[in-house]
């Protein structure tokens, strides 16, 4: 069994086939610093199963949400 610790959910942002997409906040290993995490989650009763995702850093995260800036913006310009 995968041994995590879920701090917060900060979003949900789709759905599919009862699995949950779901930006979170995520310790996998205990002791270490929790991180962003981007991930399907398929609900299992009164508790949450992670399937597969990614993990991210701090440095990662504030790379990708340039990245996503800049495309959203280019495409709603264009």
């Amino acid at each position: 069994m995968i041994e995590y610790e879920l701090e917060k959910t900060l979003c949900t942002f789709g759905e599919s086939k009862g699995y949950e997409k779901r930006l979170c906040l995520i310790r996998w290993k205990s002791g270490e610093p929790a991180k962003l995490d981007i991930r399907i989650w398929k609900p299992d009763g009164e508790t949450h199963k992670p399937g597969k995702g990614l993990t991210l850093t701090e440095r990662e995260a504030i790379i990708l949400c340039g990245a996503l800036t800049e495309y959203l913006h280019h495409k709603e310009n264009h």
